[in-house]
């Protein structure tokens, strides 16, 4: 089997289940249920959907104003003005309560030490479900083939969770799942044709399945049953090639010895040839031996050299016992022995199991530290001395006041890797109260101490009388990540991906490294509360790697979170409005709605009778949002769904509130330290943006300037021609060439001078004979020359209108802006819609170039506003 490992990512509830999988079978998820699986499934019941309440009047003012006063005394008070009794459940969960769904993250099946020597795979664990559809998919991967197999992999899922349900073990993989499958086969009794080839799908499934490993069905102690089998493989690997080594080495200086031994004075007396040869006392005579042989004349190894080689294979004899034979050395914090009822040294078979004393944990966990590595730190440097003694290379004078000094700072990754880890077990809550500041000399030493700190379910319950559980929490995270040396892992064991991720991470880490784990009891809460409890940020999963660089920002990861850019997460509820039909609400999750499915929050929640809602009422999400004049008068509130699937308004008590500001405070710190929503990137962003803002309004100012310049330059000019033109006329001289350009339209051709004599014998016709009044100076300024087609450069927005409609006439220069190339390279209707299209209204069409141009009336007038 090959099988990839890779990192976990954020999954929201509904990726952790398979969709209502028992109910599809018509089975609950028990034991006793496996006996009576129908073979064929019943159609799939159609899931109940929240119903919002029936409209209602609102209730008389005064009432109104009654229920509304109590309403604000409850909300601020926290004492609850109903029956405690609280049957209510959080709207977004309602659909995952009291429902068979089928897990899919366990069981999960895991490697052993054997697996990887034997199966050679690549991947430490992976759920069930994916395991079976790998194996069938390997044998039969097209559609059609292994049919009855593949749709019967989810009955047989549930057989073989039958067979682990509730049970806080390991089980070797291969019988289980072999018994299983025979199970599946006699249950459905498959008959004729069909059923021997469902047979033989059967047998090759078999073949495919690994022979080694463990099943780990969820259980409260899931994560240890885990961790204990991710060691023992994990330092099976790692010690392995260090095992031979040590080996090989072990074999070279003994040969060495053997050898000085025979140039040693008496080797060859009668005694020590009989020590070494009495095999063949029967035929030799080791006196005549002795004396026949010649003395010893090769040079003899120094005696100081001759003890320190001795003492190395000494040293690196006890490989087994100071390394090789264990797993871990675990030191359980104290009471935690005790909070979990776990057989611990069943658990982790091959490791040494330690109690601390109260209040002792982490001093403890150091001086064992200290004790281990001290010995690891006298195998090493021996395994060193050896290998150099082995190729003669060992130089007194410089190697032996290195090895003197010798400890675990200067072991190799590979050395360290070999080691035992120490492994701190504790209640985080605790150790944060009673040890911190050992805790934090721990940390700070650098001993790579490995510390699995436990978050219980009842960390997050109050009452109204005692709020201490509600305020700023020491976060053993933040705490732990100001040390900067470390690495940390939060997270729990239902999303199997990133636990690996972080399990992985944290003991390859030549650093302390801490898991803050949450677990609760599977019977009461289980997938569930802690799918909640990520969702509403009660417990965050998140990675500080201080390995990652130099770059603070760089070692933190919270994607394993839904939403991660969110507050809150958003989701859309199915429902059924007031009329009845099929609509959806769109939701937050908040810290309120995880804490209104636990028993410990009843009283800080109340129900809202629908005749007493208002405006008042504010979703909590928002809520937490508003300026405080505007939020005094509110009440916040979530959705929850009653006994009978209806919606209801649950008015949110001020301490949970408070938890709820307090959590989103902790969620806004892991966002900025991972980079999203960072204050110092948002307002360098916003400085930018200014003086981006600020250059652009300078730059235009300035191309304004200049363009207004320009315009009084034309226009001085213009009237200079003008004037030129009007003073040729009155003297009698030549009209100037180029008057057929001006840009209003033509005014009728006047009339070649004539003699009054004409005029008076031959009157024109009345509409022409009438001679045109002189025009005020502002009419013959506005009558003036236009000149050709222009464009305001510099404001040119790159757009291409222009040189799409002809780019004969309009090209762009070197900056990409358009300028006109040639005014007579088209038609002067292309200018005028060029002009027109242009978005910074920068084209003025001038006069047209050719006053022949058909329909150039109209077009004068279209280019009128923009010259």
């Amino acid at each position: 089997m090959h099988m990839s490992e890779k990192k976990g990512s954020p999954a929201h509830l509904s990726d952790l289940f398979l969709e209502e999988a028992a109910e599809l079978l018509g089975i609950s998820n028990k034991p006793e249920a496996v006996d009576k699986l129908p073979v064929e499934p019943p159609p799939t019941p159609a899931p109940k959907v929240l119903t919002m309440p029936l409209k209602e009047e609102a209730a008389p003012e005064e009432a109104f104003k009654a229920y509304w006063r109590m309403l604000r005394a409850f909300f601020r008070s926290g004492k609850n003005i109903q029956d405690p009794e609280w049957a209510a459940f959080p709207a977004l969960l309602t659909p995952y309560r009291n429902r068979q769904y089928l897990n899919q993250q366990f069981p999960a099946w895991m490697a052993d030490a054997d697996t990887f020597e034997k199966e050679k795979v690549n991947r430490a664990f992976i759920p069930l479900h994916e395991l079976l559809a790998q194996a069938v998919e390997a044998f039969a991967p097209n559609e059609g083939e292994a049919r009855i197999l593949k749709d019967n992999l989810l009955r047989l899922q549930l057989i073989i969770i039958g067979k682990l349900h509730l049970v806080d073990d390991t089980f070797k993989a291969y019988p289980v799942l072999e018994e299983s499958l025979k199970d599946l086969v006699a249950k459905l009794a498959i008959g004729g044709g069909e059923g021997e080839a469902f047979e033989q799908d059967i047998a090759q499934l078999k073949k495919q399945l690994p022979k080694t490993g463990v099943l780990i069905p969820f259980s409260t102690h899931a994560p240890l049953h885990l961790l204990a089998c991710y060691l023992n493989s994990h330092l099976s690997r790692e010690r392995s090639s260090l095992r031979a080594e040590i080996h090989s080495l072990l074999i070279r200086l003994k040969d060495l010895l053997t050898v000085e031994q025979e140039k040693r004075p008496g080797a060859q007396s009668a005694e020590h040839l009989q020590s070494g040869l009495g095999f063949a006392s029967e035929f030799l005579n080791f006196d005549e031996l002795s004396a026949v042989l010649p003395a010893g004349g090769a040079e003899v190894m120094p005696e100081e050299r001759l003890q320190r080689i001795e003492q190395i294979v000494a040293t690196l004899e006890q490989a087994d016992h100071i390394l090789f034979n264990t797993d871990a050395i675990l030191l359980l914090g104290h009471r935690l022995g005790s909070q979990l009822s776990l057989n611990w040294q069943k658990a982790f078979p091959h490791s040494v199991i330690e109690m601390a004393a109260e209040g002792q944990s982490c001093t403890t966990a150091m001086a064992v530290f200290d004790q281990r590595m001290e010995a690891a730190a006298r195998l090493f440097g021996a395994f060193r001395m050896g290998k150099l003694e082995a190729d003669n290379h060992y130089l007194p004078e410089a190697h032996s006041e290195f090895f003197a000094h010798f400890d675990w700072r200067q072991f190799t990754n590979e050395e360290m890797a070999a080691c035992p880890p120490v492994l701190l077990l504790a209640d985080a809550r605790i150790l944060m109260k009673a040890e911190l500041d050992d805790y934090s000399r721990m940390l700070s030493s650098g001993r790579p101490i490995k510390a699995l700190l436990f978050q219980e379910e009842e960390a997050g319950t109050a009452t109204p009388d005692d709020t201490s559980a509600l305020a700023f929490r020491p976060e053993p995270g933040a705490l732990s990540i100001a040390h900067r040396n470390v690495y940390f892992f939060q997270g729990s064991a239902i999303h199997l991906d990133y636990f690996f991720h972080g399990v992985r991470e944290a003991f390859s880490s030549f650093s302390p490294a801490i898991l803050h784990l949450l677990v609760a009891d599977v019977e009461k809460s289980g997938f569930l509360w802690m799918s909640a409890a990520v969702e509403g940020r009660e417990f965050p999963g998140f990675t500080y790697d201080s390995r990652l660089g130099p770059r603070w920002g760089s070692r933190f990861d919270i994607q394993n979170n839904p939403q991660p850019d969110q507050d809150w997460p958003e989701h859309d509820l199915p429902i059924l409005d007031e009329a009845g039909k099929e609509a959806s609400l769109r939701l937050s999750f908040t810290y309120a709605d995880f804490a209104a499915q636990h028993p410990g929050f009843a009283g800080q929640f109340h129900l809202v009778p629908p005749q007493f809602w208002s405006e008042d009422l504010a979703p909590l999400a928002d809520f937490l949002t508003l300026p405080p004049e505007e939020s005094y008068a509110k009440v916040p509130y979530i959705w929850v769904a009653d006994s009978q699937s209806i919606l209801q308004k649950a008015a949110v008590a001020w301490p949970v509130v408070l938890t709820c500001r307090e959590r989103l405070d902790f969620w806004h710190y892991l966002q900025e330290n991972a980079g999203i929503h960072s204050f110092h990137a948002d307002v360098a962003t916003e400085k930018a943006r200014q003086e981006a803002e600020a250059r652009a309004e300078a730059q235009i100012a300035t191309l304004n300037a200049a363009h207004q310049q320009e315009v009084e330059r034309v226009k001085e000019e213009a009237a200079r021609q003008a004037m030129e033109q009007l003073a040729d006329v009155l003297l009698g001289l030549e009209p100037l060439a180029g008057l057929d350009a001006i840009a209003s339209p033509p005014a009728p051709a006047r009339p070649a001078a004539k003699s009054p004599e004409v005029v008076v014998d031959k009157p024109a016709p009345a509409a022409e004979a009438e001679t045109p009044s002189p025009e005020p100076q502002e009419a013959e300024e506005e009558s003036l020359p236009l000149g050709e087609a222009w464009i305001e450069t510099p404001l040119c927005t790159s757009c291409n209108e222009c040189t799409e409609t002809n780019n004969r006439i309009f090209k762009y220069n070197a900056e990409k802006q358009a300028y006109v190339a040639d005014p007579k390279g088209g038609p002067f209707a292309d200018i005028v819609r060029a002009a027109e299209n242009c978005p910074a209204r920068i084209i003025h069409p001038g006069a047209p170039a050719d006053p022949k141009e058909p329909g150039l009336e109209e077009l004068i007038k279209r280019a009128a506003p923009f010259n």
